[in-house]
Formats: structure tokens, C-alpha cells, sequence
């Protein structure tokens, strides 16, 4: 029960921190910007969704990614910081993600990490990718910095969205 009300209480004060500092501009949807965008070694389509849309709540963030190759993926992390598991297996290849976020007020960033642990015909191996989403002072671009740690190359995206109207 304590650990309970220890989450909801920290849930609320990243709300109350997120909203003083005026991110709940992160809130709408965000189309991707191709030009001002920048996909390191990968095409559009495998860097950035082409769009995002979030939602925030009093006690979590909501991510809706379309994805030009893969379609619709819905995503929901506490603002409590604690992890989020997901098993996104498919034939072949056991896939399971572990995500979470922090508000870092500081930067005025929201920062969320996760963690594959991968078992496929390449054996068992763990990536990290970590996005940090900032909003413009005039709440029209967002940006996605990405970046994600394989075995053997570091990729990196820097994809910038602009508001829907």
C-alpha cells in the first residue's frame, strides 16, 4: 500500500512540475518535418514515426507513433518512473522492452529509456535507446533526439515534428 501511495504522490508532483513549467505544450499531435530532421545512417521511414501524438494525464503520458513500415503503436508510461514491461515477441525472435520516463525539470525535457532484451537467431543480446522530447519556447516543434546503443554501433536521430493543426 505505501509503495502505492508513494507512486501516485510522485506521479502528481511530475504533473504539477511538468505543467508549471509549461510542458503540457508536449500535449497534441506532431507531424514528422523530413528537412529539419536528421536520420544519421537510416532512411525516414526506419528513423522517426511520422507522426506522434501524446497525451498527458495526472499520472501518466500516452504516446500514440504511426509508423510509416509497422503502423500504429500505443505506448503508456507512468510519471511515477516506474518501468514498464512489455513482451513484443514474434515468431523467431523473443523480444521483451523495458521502459520508463523522467521529467528532467532542470533541462525542461522529458526523457524516456528503455532497455531490449533480445533472444533470436543472433543468440541473446540487450540494446538501450534512449528519446528526449523538448518542445520550442514557441510550442511549435517538437524534437526527438534518439539515441540507440547496439552491440556494435551507436545510431543516433534527431527527428523534429511540428504541431498539427
Amino acid at each position: 500500500m505505501y509503495l502505492k501511495v508513494k507512486s501516485a504522490a510522485i506521479a502528481l508532483l511530475m504533473f504539477s512540475v511538468m505543467t508549471a513549467f509549461g510542458q503540457t505544450e508536449l500535449a497534441g499531435k506532431w507531424i514528422i518535418d523530413i528537412p529539419q530532421s536528421d536520420f544519421g545512417s537510416l532512411t525516414p521511414d526506419q528513423g522517426a514515426a511520422k507522426s506522434i501524438a501524446i497525451t498527458l494525464a495526472k499520472d501518466s503520458v500516452r504516446f500514440e507513433r504511426d509508423f510509416v513500415t509497422s503502423g500504429l503503436s500505443i505506448e503508456v508510461l507512468p510519471l511515477s518512473g516506474d518501468s514498464v514491461r512489455r513482451d513484443l515477441s514474434r515468431p523467431g525472435a523473443k523480444i521483451i522492452k523495458t521502459t520508463s520516463l523522467k521529467w528532467d525539470a532542470k533541462a525542461g525535457k522529458l526523457v524516456v529509456g528503455a532497455v531490449y532484451d533480445m533472444d533470436d537467431q543472433a543468440g541473446k543480446w540487450q540494446y538501450t535507446r534512449t528519446e528526449t522530447y523538448s518542445v520550442s519556447k514557441d510550442g511549435k516543434t517538437l524534437t526527438l533526439d534518439r539515441v540507440c546503443v547496439l552491440p556494435d554501433r551507436t545510431e543516433t536521430v534527431k527527428a523534429v515534428y511540428t504541431k498539427a493543426r
